[in-house]
């Protein structure tokens, strides 16, 4: 987001964090029944108690109001204004004739507001972003007009909801306030899981998404919604959406070995890229931050471009049939955010690949080096050498460099036999690593292939082409995962190189699942399997809760394979050097 040149919502500038080595994920799929996302209102008392203890308040008879989920429909919300808590609804809207300058003002008297409500007893702040004339003009839950939307006012801009809530959160701790009141959030700018994650780590306790609400009560009473809906009613509908929300919840929550959403709420489990120091100091304090740039008037200024979107009669041009495509998700040529990975530049990396020309590597080189937007932020660095150049003598040969290329980690069942092969066997011709991936090898592979033709087959390898007598498939670096499928004695004492993954950047927290149509008798004889069943690995290794349990594994694989180095593969994120640091003293051979 920060290196984009279109606005962006406020939660964009944040990304989840997750455990590694210490803390190990939960499984949020098939270890659910100890999660829960219950959620309890009121006053908390003090924390530090082994059991529930509350504020002396006879009013409200000590009690908390337990809610079964942290997103609430419109009717959930006016039950708990209801339920006999103090309740105190704070608008977080104001004026957009006043200019960007005027947000961090109104943030601070927003933050004013919430204390004072809190000293006069309030048990509950519900910060709300609903234009007043639609709460007042219908009941809660059909606050729609006849297009099913909730009519907003043209005059009126709303303070991103992440920064109201991360505001009134911090400002209620430096009053030592905070556990005398929870904070609900009602907004229509709050869409996602991830949108979710953020409200509820930065101290929310619920959150009401009223506008996506809205969206699928006017998608449901659509021609094509009805058509789709499969008979469900616009209730059903809306508990798929909440239902949804609450699964991602949970797999957010899992990444980080969290099981409880009290335990989440309010944790602050993120790192920024793109917000000034003193927007983090006042709303998102502690949370670790790269590249400030975004300041008050900055982000006043996004919410601003966002509005006249919405209401082009700003600035006199004329409404469009549709809003704006933004493109954060789906990649649209000449429309909406630039992605790097993108068509054109598939097809000119194919180009390239099959036609083995400089001019087509020249035309890959292009896509993805010249000419194209910043995507992100190692594209805004430069080299900047304080000496003269080596002289091209003392430069080591191009044949030599290749020693050093390593693959990735595909294991065989994600990539065909014959793609994983071949990989193994370009890999070792110039002196690099192929990475097995997790999921075992085939003991032929361990040989060297000394049975081929002048026609380049070999009966051993009857499905490859173009082999040569003494080439290997044998993969250098052999993986070693959670599931632990096809690990055994042979297979690591046949690399020179064993990696324990412990995160995988595409997916880290996560574990791994190979669908039972994916295992067949081949594959499944690897993994010491059974063929047609799927295979899970977990997102933690279960013999693995600290540095100590790490040093054993790499202890252990180095008494079974002692020439192999042994590395463990994390994935870079605030604190990796730390984590990096306790696995170099687990004696790992290298860290990747």
């Amino acid at each position: 987001a920060v290196v984009s040149d279109r606005p962006h919502v406020l939660y964009n500038y944040f990304t989840q964090r997750f455990a590694q080595v210490t803390n190990p994920a939960i499984d949020p799929y098939r270890e659910s029944l100890v999660m829960s996302v219950e959620v309890y209102l009121g006053r908390q008392g003090n924390v530090m108690a082994e059991r529930p203890t509350f504020f002396q308040n006879v009013s409200t008879n000590n009690r908390l109001l337990r809610v079964d989920s942290p997103v609430l429909h419109e009717q959930e919300l006016a039950a708990v204004k209801s339920s006999g808590l103090l309740t105190v609804e704070l608008s977080t809207r104001y004026a957009h004739a006043e200019g960007p300058g005027t947000l961090e003002k109104r943030l601070s008297d927003l933050c004013y507001e919430a204390s004072n409500a809190v000293r006069n007893g309030a048990e509950l702040i519900i910060l709300s972003d609903m234009p007043p004339t639609a709460q007042a003009q219908m009941p809660f839950g059909q606050r729609t007009d006849g297009e099913g939307f909730v009519g907003f006012e043209k005059d009126q801009l709303a303070i991103p909801p992440l920064l109201a809530v991360g505001s009134v959160h911090h400002y209620l701790i430096q009053q030592g306030l905070r556990t005398q009141a929870s904070i609900i959030v009602s907004t229509g700018q709050c869409w996602s899981t991830h949108h979710f994650a953020c409200l509820i780590g930065y101290g929310a306790s619920a959150v009401c998404p009223y506008l996506a609400l809205a969206h699928i009560r006017k998608w449901r009473s659509s021609k094509q919604g009805e058509a789709k809906a499969d008979g469900q009613t616009v209730e059903q509908c809306q508990e798929n959406f909440r239902s949804s929300i609450v699964m991602g919840l949970k797999k957010i929550m899992s990444k980080m070995g969290i099981s409880v959403l009290e335990s989440y709420r309010g944790a602050q489990i993120f790192q920024c890229i793109g917000l000034a120091d003193e927007v983090i100091e006042v709303a998102f304090k502690g949370t670790p931050t790269t590249m400030g740039a975004l300041t008050f008037a900055g982000v006043a200024n996004e919410s601003m471009l966002f509005h006249r979107r919405a209401f082009p009669e700003l600035e006199d041009t004329e409404a469009a049939e549709k809003l704006d495509f933004a493109g954060w998700y789906k990649y649209m040529k000449n429309k909406g955010e630039f992605h790097l990975n993108n068509p054109d530049m598939a097809r000119a990396l194919h180009k390239a690949v099959r036609q083995n020309s400089p001019m087509s590597y020249e035309e890959y080189r292009r896509q993805i080096m010249d000419g194209r937007p910043v995507t992100a932020i190692r594209d805004l660095l430069e080299f900047a050498s304080d000496r003269q150049p080596i002289p091209l003598a003392e430069v080591e040969d191009a044949l030599e460099i290749s020693s050093r290329f390593v693959t990735g980690g595909m294991s065989l069942g994600a990539l065909s036999r014959e793609a994983h092969e071949i990989i193994a066997l370009g890999m070792n011709r110039v002196g690099g690593k192929s990475n097995s991936g997790e999921g075992g090898e085939d003991p032929l592979r361990f040989k060297t292939i000394e049975d081929v033709d002048e026609d380049g087959h070999s009966p051993s390898f009857p499905h490859l082409n173009g082999l040569r007598n003494g080439d290997s498939a044998a993969s250098a670096t052999k993986q070693i995962a959670s599931g632990r499928f096809g690990v055994t004695p042979e297979y690591l004492s046949n690399a020179q190189q064993l990696e324990i993954k412990i995160a995988q950047g595409a997916k880290p927290g996560e574990g791994g699942q190979l669908p039972g149509p994916k295992v067949d008798e081949y594959i499944a004889s690897l993994r010491n399997s059974v063929p047609g069943v799927e295979l899970i690995s977990p997102p933690p290794h279960h013999d693995i809760y600290s540095i100590e349990d790490l040093a054993q594994l790499i202890h252990d694989l180095h008494q079974v394979s002692p020439e192999a180095k042994v590395s463990v593969k994390l994935v870079a994120s605030a604190g990796i050097g730390t984590i990096a640091a306790g696995v170099a003293k687990a004696n790992a051979d290298v860290i990747q």
